[in-house]
């Protein structure tokens, strides 16, 4: 394996490298790869995230954040690395239909980032409700056909965020003018990346193949209500930051029952211990 290769790797991917490497000096390489890796990805975040804010106002840095982790998502179809001990895969954003049309899909998620979150600010708490419900499930049927990409993780983060932060006049202007060059960004370098993919769907059966009985939209609509009413009672509730109740709500929220109850579990004990530790100090 190349280093360009390794540094494809995923982060799962790189550490089952390591694990699996008996060879000393082959082990030492692979982590320094690695860790090179992490530095240089924590360097780039900091670069994209710097330039969104010096061009469209420290109030619109969420806007480097948010087209920062669409990029990362977007920038390479699936392709395997076979090695002496594994066949390691690379996987990424892979809206499940035409890569033309996942073009479409795209365009859709930034118009909903662009007014879903503003719209959501500027009503009552039944209305924003109402706005955020219809928003974020939109961004699972467009993002998330493909359970096992995680799309969910990138998209609807990006969308609390905005709403989290949320700006008006001038730094709204701007903010919709980065989101517009971070839409053309991702778009080119999904294309350019991912336009040999072979495809079965097209955009209309993310609409078409929407079920209730199915799996999958039943998932879409569980992540929707329990991040909308998590964040609706923090409305109610008069509690700041709202985004940050939504935001930890999704993080559990799996398509995976058996790996929800696991996370859950886990997060609520820790999250306790944590707030715990943050009243004694």
């Amino acid at each position: 394996m190349t280093f360009y290769e390794e540094l494809q790797l995923s982060s799962t991917g790189s550490k089952a490298l390591i694990k699996n490497t008996t060879d000393p000096k082959e082990k030492r390489r692979h982590i320094l790869i690695y860790n090179f890796k992490v530095y240089l990805v924590m360097a780039f975040c900091v670069a994209v995230v710097s330039l969104y804010s010096h061009f469209t106002g420290n109030n619109n840095s969420v806007v480097g954040v948010t087209v920062l982790l669409a990029v990362l998502v977007l920038r390479q179809a699936d392709f395997g690395i076979k090695t002496t001990h594994a066949l390691l895969v690379l996987r990424q954003a892979d809206f499940g239909i035409r890569t033309s049309h996942g073009l479409i899909c795209i365009a859709g998620i930034f118009t909903l980032l662009i007014t879903g979150p503003r719209l959501a600010n500027t009503l009552p708490a039944p209305a924003s409700l109402l706005v955020n419900f219809i928003s974020i499930l939109l961004l699972m049927i467009l993002g998330c056909h493909n359970v096992i990409m995680y799309n969910q993780s990138t998209f609807v983060l990006g969308y609390l965020l905005l709403y989290g932060y949320d700006v008006t006049g001038r730094a709204y202007l701007l903010r919709v003018l980065g989101l517009l060059v971070s839409m053309m960004v991702c778009m080119l370098v999904f294309y350019k990346n991912q336009k040999k993919r072979p495809y079965r769907r097209s955009f209309p059966d993310l609409f078409r193949e929407f079920n209730l009985k199915s799996a999958r939209s039943q998932w879409y609509l569980s992540l929707t209500w329990i991040v909308c009413s998590a964040m609706f009672i923090m409305q109610l509730l008069s509690l700041p930051r709202a985004m940050w109740a939504g935001i930890a709500c999704m993080s559990v929220c799996l398509p995976f029952p058996e790996d929800s109850k696991d996370r859950t579990w886990k997060r609520g004990v820790f999250n306790i211990l944590g707030c715990g530790i943050f009243l004694v100090l």
